[in-house]
């Protein structure tokens, strides 16, 4: 509905998925931010592995339910919205 293509994205997701490689506590201040709550890159692939090396603390369950909860109910309303402004291509 914004493009022809998705492709157009893959620049921006192996940019962010390169930063993810990296354990997130090396990245301070707003980048750290941006990877573990904004575009949670960092929730995905670093974050476990500090689980297993470190153990499981409570605020990371709570991080975790939290940002998963926050992008479950983004992801929903853009849903909708993007449903409205749908058109089909026939």
């Amino acid at each position: 509905f914004w493009g022809a293509s998705a492709f157009a994205f893959l620049p921006v997701y192996w940019s962010c998925h390169l930063l993810s490689e990296r354990p997130h506590v090396i990245y301070k201040g707003v980048v750290r931010y941006l990877l573990l709550f904004a575009i949670p890159f960092a929730l995905t692939a670093s974050v476990p592995v500090q689980i297993i090396a470190d153990g499981f603390p409570r605020d990371v369950i709570v991080q975790t339910l939290l940002v998963s909860g926050c992008f479950y109910v983004g992801v929903l309303l853009f849903w909708k919205w993007a449903i409205r402004l749908y058109s089909s291509a026939s």
